[in-house]
């Protein structure tokens, strides 16, 4: 089954500077989004007191960019020390991944279950999008090797390390802040259609771009979200001066 990943228009700086410090400090705003409708429609399971104050200890404990999970990240970069087997460093390695989850993997999962959609109603623009599947983008466009682009463009389909915004097959893939688009439009001939069917698509793609710098936003990858709970939720974000 392929993947339903799509971009949308981000209001990165509405997150920042008022949805981030509410995640990190302010019980009272999850409790409202989860109670509230249509997410309780589609979500009736309760989620405790503790796992609520356990989502806020978990939300403090992520990078300044609330992109990845301080401990978490720290396991994935670790290296060998010089007196270090590699078989030991691994075991090691994936012993304390292992027990990261084994802590945090059921509060994840809760995450995972609200805050997709939070994001999504607050700072996230319905029109226009782009669906990019699991190779859609990439089988369609040709990103030149070695160009300034090139990592930028492939995190729009993968997760930073030590993320946890997309651990169980949905949720959050990714975000590009508008420097990171502005970077995109400034080297936007290193972007080709891989064939002449796909030229629309190639174009497509670079209005959705140029838009998303009009408007000061950036972008964001949703993967795998119940599309009819979207449909129902009303984005709290003012509509694009002009749609693709």
């Amino acid at each position: 089954m392929s993947d339903w990943n799509t971009i949308y228009l981000f209001d990165v700086d509405k997150f920042y500077k008022k949805i981030v410090p509410q995640l990190i400090e302010d019980k009272g705003y999850i409790i409202d989004f989860i109670n509230s409708k249509p997410y309780s429609n589609w979500y009736s399971e309760k989620i405790t007191d503790n796992e609520i104050d356990s989502t806020i200890d978990f939300f403090q404990s992520l990078t300044t960019d609330f992109k990845s999970n301080k401990v978490l990240l720290e396991i994935l970069k670790s290296e060998k020390k010089e007196y270090q087997l590699y078989a030991d460093f691994n075991s090691i390695k994936n012993s304390r991944i292992k027990d990261f989850y084994e802590v945090n993997g059921k509060i994840i999962e809760v995450i995972n279950q609200f805050l997709p959609y939070l994001i999504y109603e607050e700072c996230v623009y319905r029109e226009p999008h782009l669906s990019i599947g699991r190779s859609i983008l990439t089988s369609k466009i040709v990103i030149k090797s070695n160009s300034l682009i090139e990592e930028i463009m492939m995190s729009i389909y993968k997760e930073e390390i030590g993320s946890t915004h997309r651990l169980f097959g949905s949720g959050i893939m990714n975000w590009l802040t508008l420097e990171q688009v502005n970077i995109l439009l400034l080297d936007v001939d290193n972007l080709k259609a891989k064939t002449s069917d796909s030229e629309d698509y190639k174009n497509d793609f670079i209005k959705i771009l140029s838009l998303t710098y009009e408007q000061k936003l950036g972008i964001i990858t949703l993967s795998n979200l119940q599309e009819n709970l979207l449909d129902e939720i009303e984005n709290k974000v003012q509509r694009t001066q002009r749609d693709l």
